[in-house]
């Protein structure tokens, strides 16, 4: 019976300890994990902050994969139009894949790789709604023309 015991205590000792060293691989794992992405976080942010200064706005898209940074020119007196420069950064590969600068535009995620730039020009002929643009994927890094 004691060495019934005695091996059951063995086993179990065993088992705990596997555990033990497998939840210390894990949270080492996780840890590592969440260093990268603090860094590419960080990447990102300094690169932003180089191009745009101190007011720059991020929009993340729905699977957390790529990041438009972008600033937007307040209106003024002197200046009544809002001139926008952006860049989409891909977070996986960490870089820079897309920027542009737009007189008076906007710029936002309509899906989860697909971007919608709109500009809209100082004179509009009529007949048109005044609004150009274009859609760009980010997968495929192509841009599509609309009016």
């Amino acid at each position: 019976m004691r060495k019934f015991i005695l091996m059951n205590f063995i086993v179990l000792i065993s088992v705990v300890t596997f555990i033990q060293c497998h939840i210390k691989k894990t949270t080492s794992l996780q840890s590592t994990i969440s260093k990268q992405i603090d860094t590419v976080n960080n990447n990102y942010k300094n690169i932003a902050f180089q191009k745009f200064g101190n007011s720059v706005l991020y929009i993340i898209n729905k699977t957390n994969t790529y990041v438009i940074c972008y600033k937007q020119n307040k209106t003024s007196a002197y200046n009544p139009n809002n001139n926008l420069q952006f860049f989409v950064f891909d977070l996986l590969n960490n870089k820079i894949i897309f920027e542009d600068v737009l007189y008076n535009g906007s710029v936002n995620w309509i899906e989860p790789f697909v971007i919608k730039v709109i500009s809209k020009p100082e004179m509009v002929k009529e007949g048109t709604s005044g609004k150009t643009g274009y859609l760009y994927n980010v997968k495929n890094e192509k841009v599509e023309p609309f009016r």
